[in-house]
């Protein structure tokens, strides 16, 4: 008498050359995947190390008019000046405090960010041949590009917040300072504003991650085929290039509103804030601090 394995399996056919071959690219898709994400993921912790330093000194020249518990006499005069003083007042390493959420943020956020491009991509270009229609091409880019940096914003921003908050914390010690860690910093914000404080500043953040992931994504996409040889692949030196330039672009657009919401995200776990919203946080920046917009190179 058969086994029930015996009869599940004696009427079962080979699997069809087709849906090897499907299989095959399904097998391929996920291990590029894989490789890409733990080589995204080595490359952001080296990049976001090695330029910490600059990316502290910029948000701490962009905020420090919204930190109450800096003094307006005791302010950074400039970028020399914010490099000299911060290890000096803060210590050397100070430079990298917050280093390691923003790593995690940075992993989070290129990984996702690609993929959910990919998905949009499948919506807003379905049809669409890139050689004839140029502009219906860069406006289904900059789509999947947007939508993609919401869809990963929505995701990963406690992170953004939590690094926000700990790069613009200036004492020089754990007693000085507001937080001791990323996990100090969530319990006293969610303890005093509930777990929406820690989504403080997510609209004008929608808005900031729209234009500048729409702005990064779909200006290299779009310029790809046209920078590359073969039209596909991009070379070392052309890819770089073309980073510097879309990074550049997508920064200076989207400056504004990354500073009001960085702002924004100052008040949280406070009683009481300079900025009311979004539009009198604006007003406060445009008119009243001339900073507001300084210091956008450093983006």
């Amino acid at each position: 008498m058969a086994t029930s394995w015996e009869a599940e399996t004696r009427y079962a056919t080979p699997m069809a050359p087709l849906d090897r071959a499907r299989h095959k690219i399904v097998w391929d898709d996920a291990l590029k995947f894989t490789k890409d994400f733990f080589a995204g993921a080595s490359a952001a912790v080296v990049a976001k190390t090695v330029i910490a330093p600059v990316e502290r000194v910029k948000l701490i020249l962009q905020l420090q008019s919204a930190q109450t518990t800096l003094a307006p006499e005791k302010r950074y005069k400039g970028v020399i000046d914010c490099f000299i003083r911060v290890p000096k007042e803060q210590g050397f390493f100070s430079f990298w405090r917050g280093n390691w959420v923003n790593i995690l943020r940075a992993c989070s956020q290129e990984s996702l960010g690609f993929a959910f491009k990919d998905f949009f991509k499948i919506w807003s270009l379905d049809g669409v041949d890139p050689n004839a229609q140029q502009y219906r091409f860069l406006i289904g880019n900059l789509a999947a590009g947007g939508g993609a940096g919401v869809a990963t914003f929505m995701i990963i921003y406690p992170l953004d917040f939590v690094r926000t908050r700990l790069a613009i914390d200036l004492g020089k010690d754990k007693r000085d300072r507001e937080f001791r860690g990323m996990f100090d910093c969530m319990r006293k914000i969610i303890r005093h504003d509930g777990i929406f404080g820690m989504y403080k500043g997510l609209l004008p953040s929608l808005q900031y991650i729209m234009i500048y992931r729409g702005a990064y994504y779909g200006l290299f996409d779009s310029a790809k085929p046209y920078i590359s040889k073969d039209g596909r692949t991009l070379g070392f030196w052309r890819a770089f290039a073309a980073g510097q330039v879309v990074t550049f672009v997508a920064a200076m657009l989207s400056y504004p509103l990354d500073t009001i919401r960085r702002r924004l995200m100052m008040g949280a776990g406070k009683k009481e804030f300079i900025h009311k919203g979004t539009i009198d946080c604006a007003r406060v920046g445009l008119i009243e601090d001339p900073a507001f917009l300084r210091f956008a190179v450093w983006c």
